[in-house]
């Protein structure tokens, strides 16, 4: 009885303030881009496209979302995977031409493979989490970084390693 009171309560509270925010909403501070990550190894490529909406909140920092779609192969044994996901995200820009960034994304996965044991075919249906902690350097709307996934673990996931290369473009 209590815990519904208190989520009517939460889920009023989040209402009343999320329509007094939107009154101050200002569409000039949305910018819209991407980002492309790129996994090329001896056994792994992967590439991942993520169409990006941040909202410029001041001139250090930005809050905003991601989607992503990718498709990623390896080698040995042989398997491909396609996943799709949603994450958010804050850029910090402590000067003008470095941004810091973290983002916590959750990411659904879908494949098939082969069993280097018994040569039956397999397929995959999971999902992971990611915390991503990374840099990157910008030149007028284009960046080139690299982050870091600190829940990664070997043997799962998308990626080989847990650091991760990428190019994004903002408008």
């Amino acid at each position: 009885m209590i815990k519904n009171k208190l989520k009517i309560i939460f889920v009023l509270f989040v209402s009343v303030t999320g329509y007094g925010q939107f009154e101050y909403f200002d569409w000039d501070n949305v910018r819209y881009g991407g980002r492309i990550n790129l996994d090329i190894s001896n056994r792994t490529t992967s590439i991942i496209v993520s169409p990006t909406a941040v909202y410029k909140l001041s001139p250090q920092f930005s809050l905003g979302g991601s989607v992503s779609v990718g498709y990623t192969k390896f080698q040995y044994p042989e398997e491909q995977l396609f996943n799709y996901g949603f994450s958010i995200l804050s850029y910090y820009y402590p000067v003008p031409k470095i941004q810091l960034m973290m983002e916590l994304e959750e990411t659904f996965v879908k494949g098939d493979g082969l069993s280097t044991l018994t040569g039956e075919k397999f397929t995959y249906n999971y999902k992971y989490p990611s915390l991503y902690i990374g840099a990157a350097y910008r030149v007028r709307n284009f960046g080139f970084g690299l982050r870091y996934d600190v829940l990664y673990k070997e043997g799962e996931g998308l990626f080989a390693s847990p650091f991760s290369p990428f190019i994004q473009v903002f408008l």
